[in-house]
């Protein structure tokens, strides 16, 4: 996991630091089990709003063990989200901040992570507190320390009813969310533009 974090620091250190935000990352030697690419999109989304939306302070990233799984957090000290707004702030285009926060983008991302979650097997949690941040977790299998290298393939998931090739168009004003809904529908077979 280790890897991931650390790459997501490297990716996402000039944005943090252009806006005068401190991004820090935990080291963690823990190995989890679980889809690399579909874990990495989803921290991607989860770092970019918490950067997205603070505006001064830090972003952390962490771990904690949890059980036969691994939490990984995100952390924030961003203007935090309504008790009331939890619920909703995971549907399709729907944004709690207005245009005053200067911030861009359809509302898709929450809701991406939370479908790629359920991929995943898991869910994305949120807790928060209005005006002193937020964390988004996701809980993922941890692997044994000996991990064979090679690992059987299993055939992706594709959604019941939807049989033959299927082409999709994709639109998006953010390249992270392009990629992140390219990565999905081609995993389950889909023809994506």
């Amino acid at each position: 996991i280790d890897e991931i974090l650390q790459a997501l620091a490297v990716e996402f250190g000039p944005a943090a630091r252009k806006k005068g935000l401190k991004l820090t990352v935990m080291p963690c030697g823990l190995t989890v089990m679980t889809d690399r690419k579909l874990l990495r999109r989803v921290m991607q989304n989860l770092v970019a709003n918490a950067i997205k939306y603070t505006r001064k302070g830090r972003v952390l990233m962490g771990c904690r063990r949890q059980g036969a799984k691994l939490q990984i957090d995100v952390l924030d000290t961003g203007p935090g989200i309504p008790e009331a707004q939890l619920d909703v702030i995971f549907h399709e285009f729907h944004r709690l901040h207005g245009e005053d926060d200067g911030s861009t983008g359809l509302g898709l991302g929450l809701s991406i992570v939370e479908r790629i979650a359920r991929v995943l097997d898991s869910e994305v949690r949120v807790t928060s507190a209005v005006g002193k941040g937020s964390r988004f977790s996701i809980a993922v299998p941890m692997a044994a320390t000996h991990i064979p290298l090679a690992v059987p393939k299993r055939a992706p998931v594709r959604p019941a009813g939807l049989a033959g090739t299927v082409t999709v168009l994709v639109i998006d004003n953010e390249k992270a969310i392009l990629d992140g809904m390219d990565l999905l529908l081609t995993g389950w077979g889909y023809v994506v533009h």
